[in-house]
C-alpha cells in the first residue's frame, strides 16, 4: 500500500488512477529507509498531479522521528508543498 516508486511502472500508475486506489506515503521513513536519498524528488507531488490518491502517514514515528504533522512539514520545506494540496 506505500506505492511510493509506483511512478517508474506506466501501466501501474493507470491502474491506481483508474481504480482510485490509495496510497499510504511516509516520507521520513522513505528517507531514513534510502527508499529515495532525499525528499527533494517530487514523486508525492507528481502522483497527486496526474490524480493518484495519496495520502501522507507517519511510519512508526518514534523510531523516524516524526509524526503526521512532521511528515506534512517535511513535504512543504523540501517540495513546496502548498496547504491545498496536503
Amino acid at each position: 500500500d506505500h506505492g511510493v516508486r509506483a511512478f517508474e511502472d506506466e501501466r501501474l500508475m493507470r491502474r491506481l488512477i483508474d481504480e482510485q486506489i490509495p496510497l499510504t506515503v511516509c516520507p521520513l521513513s522513505n528517507t531514513k529507509l534510502c527508499v529515495f536519498d532525499d525528499m527533494s524528488q517530487p514523486t508525492i507531488l507528481d502522483m497527486l498531479e496526474r490524480g493518484v490518491k495519496v495520502t501522507v502517514n507517519s511510519d512508526d514515528p518514534a523510531y523516524f522521528g516524526g509524526y503526521v504533522t512532521e511528515n506534512f512539514h517535511a513535504l512543504q520545506q523540501s517540495l513546496g508543498m502548498t496547504e491545498e494540496q496536503a
